[in-house]
């Protein structure tokens, strides 16, 4: 069923010449953690929360540039797993916004 539907996707992404790939979210859950890791050159870093590290790219995140992203900061975001797509950087994270 999976594989149908993410083959389904495809199609209609290579139809639709889109250059990034939709993603399809199996599950998703808000979460909170604090920034471990900003890897500023390729645009992405990582969120620990209480159950598992997260990966996040920069365009997941609201309301501050990537660039003022510091170590330490406290976030919240949604926690989303592809299990059509796993990734190598692991789970993601989207919706990534600093709490005080």
């Amino acid at each position: 069923m999976v594989g149908k539907l993410r083959e389904t996707i495809s199609e209609l992404e290579e139809e639709l010449g889109m250059k990034e790939k939709c993603p399809v979210v199996i599950e998703q859950r808000e979460v909170a953690g604090i920034i471990i890791k900003l890897v500023s050159r390729a645009g992405y870093g990582f969120i620990q929360t209480r159950d598992e590290d997260l990966y996040f790219h920069a365009s997941a995140i609201l309301g501050i540039d990537f660039e003022d992203l510091r170590l330490g900061m406290r976030v919240k975001c949604i926690r989303v797993r592809d299990l059509t797509r796993p990734s190598d950087k692991g789970t993601q994270a989207i919706g990534v916004r600093v709490i005080e």
